[in-house]
C-alpha cells in the first residue's frame, strides 16, 4: 500500500493537469493541483533544509574530514534563512500600509449593529459574499445586519456581488444607515481583516466624546477610545535644515502642525494628502506661466554676472532661449480648459430612486439626471483676460479670478480649473534646476565645467531648499507612521541585509566558482577537440570560430578581412551568425523533438504505473 497510494496520487494529478491544459472547463482543477504542488514543494524545502542541517551538524560533531566547511555551510544557511524570513532591514510596501491612521485591536462582535429590512440574495454561481464585507454582514430573519460602518469600497463590492436593482437599492440603504456620526464620518473605520478600529488624523475632544457615546460605556470600549485618542495625538518632530521662504501653515491645520525655529512638529499620523500639502502646497512655490522678454534678460544677466563666472557661450545662449520658450502655453488651450469646466455636469439618481420608479410601473429607467444649470462659455472679454493671464506673469491668480467674474458668468468649476492650471505649471526651482542641466550638457553628455560652481549654485539654490524640505517632510511622515505590516517588504530590497549577502557574498563566490570551472572546461575541450575524424574536425573548427570571435585576435582577423572586402563572407560575425542561426538551430530542433518524445513516453509510463522508479524501486 505504501507504493500504491503514491502511484494513484501521481496518476490522478498527472491526468488532471493534462485535462486542465486541453479542456477549458477543467482549468480550475489544474489550478487547485498546482496549489497542492506548491504546498508539497514547500514541505519538501523544509525537509531538505532540515536534512542539510542534520548531515552537516553530524559531520561537525564527528569531526570528520572537511568538518570546517560544514560549519561554514550551516552558518551561511542559518544567516541567510534569518534575513530572508524576518526581512530585517527592509521597508514595508506602501500599498499594504494604512497611512495616516491609528489602530487598536477590537473584536467585531462588540461593534454597533445596523439592521434594515431585506434579504441577501444568493448568487446563481454559488459565489459567497465579497470578502471585504463577509465578516460584518449577515442575515437575521427578515433583516440584514451590518456590524460597524460600511465604507464606499465595501458598497461597491456589494454592487458587484449581485447585478439586481432591488439588491443595489437595499445595499445603498444599508450603507447610508451604517454610517458613524457626522463628527466621525471620514475618520472612523473598522478593518475586519485586521480586527482593528482605525482613526484617521488627530482626534478632537468633540470626536472623542462622539466616539465614546457610539461604542458605549463598557471597559473594552473605554480602553479602545483611550488608546486611539492617545495614538492620534502623539507628537513627532524633525529638524528642518532649510525652510522655504513661502512656507505658511494654513489656519485649518495650525492645531496639528507647528514650526518653532528649525523644528517642525506634527500631532498624529500623516496621510499622503497632508504630506503632499506640507511638502509642496504650503511652501507656496512660484509656478511659471512664462518668462517675459525683460524677465528672461534679467535671469540671463544674473547667470552671467561677473562674480558668478561671466558670459555664456553662443551655444548655451541658444539652449537658454529654447528652454525659456518651452514654458509658453498657448492661450487657446487654457481657454478650452475653462470652457470644458463650464459645461454643466449631469446628476445621478440613487438606486433607491430607480427602484421606486420601477415599483411605480416605469420600465425604461435612466439613472442620469439632466443638468439644471446651463453651460457657461467664456465671452470675448473673458477670453482676452485669459490670454493676458497666460502671457503676463505679473497678473496674479486672485486678480484674474476677480476680473473673470466681473467680465461675465462663471461657476466654481471654472475657478477651480484656474487653480488646477496653475498647479500644472512647472515650479520655478525645478525649472531652474533643469535649466542648469541644459546649460551643462554638450552632445548629450553632462559637462559640469561648462558652468562655474557659483552659476550652478545660483540655478539650483531654490531646488536644493525644496528638496531638503521634502526630505524632512518624508522623514517626519515616517516617524509619525505606525507600521502595520513590517514583513510586507521584499527581502530582495536594495540595501537590505539579504540583498547585501546575495550581491556581496553569494554572487562573488558564484562568479569565482564559474571562473574556476572555465579553466576546467578549457582543459576538457583541449582533450576532447582532437581531429581524429571528420566529425571531430568539424567540431574543432566551429568551436575555434565561436571562441575566437570575442578575442583580440578575432578583432585583428576581422580588420584584415574587412580590408579586402570579404567581411560578409569570411568575417567572424557572419560565420558565427551562420553557425548559430542555421547549423546549431537545426541540431537543437532535432534534439528538442527527441526530448519531447522522451518526455511524452516517460510521462505515460509513469501515469500508467509502468515506470515506478520514483518510488525507490521498479519492483512491486
Amino acid at each position: 500500500m505504501k507504493r500504491t497510494f503514491p502511484l494513484i496520487i501521481t496518476a490522478v494529478s498527472g491526468f488532471i493537469l493534462i485535462a486542465a491544459f486541453f479542456i477549458p472547463f477543467a482549468q480550475t482543477f489544474g489550478e487547485i493541483a498546482a496549489i497542492w504542488f506548491d504546498l508539497l514543494a514547500a514541505i519538501a524545502f523544509i525537509l531538505g533544509g532540515g536534512n542539510l542541517l542534520k548531515q552537516h551538524l553530524k559531520k561537525v560533531s564527528d569531526r570528520k574530514k572537511g568538518w570546517a566547511f560544514s560549519v561554514i555551510v550551516v552558518v551561511s544557511f542559518l544567516v541567510t534563512l534569518f534575513f530572508g524570513l524576518t526581512k530585517w532591514g527592509t521597508t514595508p510596501l506602501g500599498k499594504t500600509e494604512f497611512l495616516g491612521e491609528s489602530f487598536v485591536e477590537y473584536p467585531i462582535d462588540e461593534l454597533p449593529i445596523t439592521s434594515i429590512p431585506g434579504t441577501i440574495p444568493p448568487r446563481g454561481d454559488g459565489e459567497p459574499l465579497p470578502a471585504s464585507v463577509r465578516r460584518q454582514i449577515s442575515q437575521d430573519g427578515e433583516n440584514i445586519v451590518f456590524r460597524g460602518w460600511m465604507t464606499g469600497s465595501q458598497l461597491e463590492d456589494l454592487f458587484k456581488y449581485q447585478d439586481d436593482l432591488k439588491w443595489r437599492a437595499t445595499a445603498e440603504a444599508l450603507h447610508e444607515a451604517s454610517q458613524p456620526p457626522k463628527e466621525l464620518k471620514g475618520s472612523l473605520t473598522y478593518h475586519a481583516d485586521q480586527g482593528a478600529l482605525s482613526f484617521k488624523g488627530t482626534m478632537s475632544p468633540e470626536q472623542e466624546a462622539a466616539f465614546r457615546k457610539l461604542l458605549g460605556d463598557v471597559p473594552l470600549a473605554k480602553s479602545a477610545v483611550d488608546q486611539l485618542a492617545s495614538a492620534s495625538r502623539a507628537e513627532h518632530s524633525v529638524e528642518v535644515p532649510l525652510i522655504p521662504a513661502g512656507f505658511k501653515i494654513p489656519e485649518s491645520h495650525q492645531n496639528r502642525v507647528s514650526l518653532s525655529g528649525q523644528t517642525l512638529t506634527t500631532v498624529g499620523p500623516i496621510d499622503t494628502g497632508l504630506r503632499n500639502q506640507m511638502s509642496s502646497a504650503w511652501t507656496n512655490p512660484k509656478h511659471l506661466r512664462m518668462y517675459s522678454l525683460e524677465e528672461g534678460q534679467q535671469l540671463l544677466a544674473e547667470i552671467e554676472d561677473e562674480q558668478r563666472g561671466g558670459p555664456l557661450s553662443d551655444e548655451q545662449r541658444s539652449e537658454f532661449n529654447k528652454k525659456l520658450n518651452s514654458l509658453v502655453v498657448p492661450a487657446e488651450v487654457f481657454i478650452m480648459q475653462l470652457n470644458a469646466a463650464g459645461v454643466a455636469k449631469p446628476g445621478e439618481k440613487t438606486y433607491r430612486d430607480l427602484y421606486k420608479e420601477y415599483q411605480g410601473g416605469k420600465r425604461f429607467l435612466e439613472r442620469e439626471i439632466p443638468p439644471t444649470e446651463p453651460d457657461i462659455e467664456l465671452n470675448a472679454a473673458q477670453e482676452a483676460l485669459a490670454t493676458r493671464f497666460v502671457k503676463d506673469s505679473s497678473y496674479s491668480v486672485e486678480q484674474f479670478k476677480t476680473d473673470l467674474q466681473n467680465a461675465g458668468p462663471t461657476n466654481e468649476a471654472i475657478l477651480d480649473q484656474v487653480d488646477n492650471f496653475v498647479r500644472s505649471l512647472p515650479e520655478e526651482g525645478t525649472f531652474l534646476k533643469e535649466l542648469c542641466l541644459v546649460l551643462s550638457t554638450r552632445n548629450g553628455a553632462v559637462r559640469p565645467d561648462m558652468l562655474t560652481t557659483e552659476q550652478r549654485q545660483f540655478l539650483t539654490r531654490r531646488y536644493r531648499i525644496e528638496y531638503a524640505w521634502q526630505q524632512a517632510i518624508g522623514e517626519l511622515a515616517i516617524k509619525a507612521h505606525v507600521t502595520k505590516y513590517p514583513m510586507s517588504a521584499s527581502y530582495e530590497e536594495n540595501g537590505s541585509p539579504f540583498w547585501w549577502l546575495y550581491f556581496y557574498v553569494f554572487q562573488p563566490l558564484l562568479t569565482t566558482t564559474f571562473a574556476v570551472l572555465a579553466f576546467y572546461v578549457a582543459s576538457a575541450a583541449f582533450r576532447a577537440f582532437r581531429a581524429k575524424n571528420i566529425e571531430a574536425t568539424l567540431l574543432l573548427g566551429t568551436a575555434f570560430i565561436i571562441l575566437l570571435r570575442p578575442t583580440f585576435l578575432g578583432a585583428i582577423y576581422n580588420w584584415g578581412i574587412t580590408a579586402v572586402g570579404l567581411q560578409n563572407y569570411l568575417g567572424l560575425d557572419s560565420l558565427t551568425l551562420f553557425i548559430m542561426g542555421t547549423m546549431t538551430t537545426a541540431g537543437n530542433r532535432a534534439i528538442m523533438i527527441g526530448i519531447a518524445l522522451g518526455i511524452a513516453s516517460t510521462s505515460l509510463k509513469v501515469l500508467l504505473g509502468i515506470d515506478r522508479s520514483y518510488l525507490g524501486s521498479s519492483d512491486e
